[in-house]
Parts: C-alpha cells; structure tokens; sequence
C-alpha cells in the first residue's frame, strides 16, 4: 500500500470515529443497552487502527501510543461489567492508559521543556477533588481513586508540553474523567445526560490526543523518510 493510499484509509477512520460515538451516545440517550454495548469498544479500536495506518513504521512512540489505547480499550471493556470489582479493574486499566501518554508526551512528543504556567489549573483541580472526594464515603475504592486523580492530572499537565490539538484532548479526557467521578462518588451532585456526556468528551479527548500524535508521528517520518 502506498503512502497516499495508507493516509487516506487513516482520515477514514479517524472520519468513523465521530460516527461510531455518536451512533453510542444516541444508544444510551434512547436506553438500546445492546447497541451501546456493542459500540463502546469499537471506539478505541478504530483510534489504534487510525493510528497504525497513519504511520510507515512501528517507532517506540508509536508502540507507546498503542499501549496506551489498548489499556484504555480494557478499561472500557471491564467498565461494561457490572459491580465493583470490574470498576477496579477499569480504573487500574485506564490508570495504566493516563502513565502511558504520560511517558509519551514526555520522553517522546515533548517540544517544551515545562508545561505553561496555565497548566497550574490542573494542580488546582487535584487538591478540590481530592478534597472533594475526602468527604464522600467511598471505603476501599478512595486510594485507588486519589491515585488515579494524580495519575490522569499529570497526564493533562503534561499534554500541555506537546502539541495544542494533543493538549486540549487531554483536557477534555480529564473532563470525562472528572465527570465520572461526581457521578459516581458525590451523591449531591447531579449531572444531566451524565453518560451521554461522558461517552461524548472521552470520544473526543480520545480522538485528539490520537489525532495530534499521529499528525506528529508523520511529520517526523516525512522529515527523514523518501515519500
């Protein structure tokens, strides 16, 4: 397959992604469990197939990124299962997902050295929420919670060193995490179409965070390899 051909079937399927989330978003609104739950895990797998057909080589930052989107891809996958055991498992997946883009927005997608001073608003939303969450009886699940909370804010903070499309999926990401975490711990709060909201900015955070490192993963290769 040629380069063009290779980067037309990429745009397809970062093309498919807006479609595939939209048709799961409209399953939850409508309650058609079976087509949100067949949907859901067709999000992530179109991201990793975007990814792979959008570079000419397997690079570490690559195999980083793909590590990444398969964790989230489990994580979403043990999320469908219900009880509490299944959400553990979720957060452990998806918290391996947050350190894996944390070490590939730093050791290989890093163009600044430190994040911008704007970035200290994600300090800020640590300490509220784990404030927040001190306040809430969660038992067993609250350091495993807090945990998380650090792990997906380093990995806002550190979207913020890359690129303006990867940072502002990480923001969005953190959104949709955030929002899960009201949800589900802080009973005072209630969230309209929370799911639908969820599903919705974690598809786009996703996708930009994919997008922008694929948009760089080509650029480099355009840079050292003949077209």
């Amino acid at each position: 397959m040629t380069a063009v051909q290779r980067s037309g079937a990429a745009t397809a399927l970062f093309a498919a992604l807006p479609a595939v989330a939209l048709v799961h978003i409209v399953a939850l609104a409508s309650g058609q469990e079976w087509l949100s739950l067949l949907t859901k895990p067709f999000i992530m797998l179109v991201l990793a197939l975007a990814l792979v057909w959008s570079v000419r080589r397997l690079s570490a930052a690559t195999v980083t990124a793909l590590v990444a989107i398969l964790c989230s891809w489990l994580g979403d996958v043990a999320l469908m299962v219900p009880g509490e055991l299944a959400f553990g498992v979720g957060i452990l997946f998806f918290m391996l997902a947050q350190a894996g883009y944390v070490v590939l927005f730093v050791r290989h997608l890093r163009n600044r050295r430190r994040p911008p001073v704007w970035a200290l608003v994600y300090l800020v939303w640590l300490v509220a929420g784990i404030a927040l969450l001190s306040q809430q009886d969660m038992g067993a699940l609250y350091p495993a919670v807090v945990l998380y909370a650090v792990v997906i804010g380093a990995m806002a903070a550190s979207s913020t060193m890359t690129t303006p499309t990867i940072a502002v999926g990480g923001a969005l990401f953190l959104v949709s995490d955030s929002l899960i975490g009201l949800d589900r711990f802080v009973p005072a709060v209630t969230i309209w179409a929370a799911d639908e909201i969820i599903m919705a900015t974690y598809a786009a955070g996703q996708g930009l965070i994919v997008w922008g490192v694929a948009e760089v993963l080509r650029r480099r290769e355009r840079a050292v390899l003949p077209v």
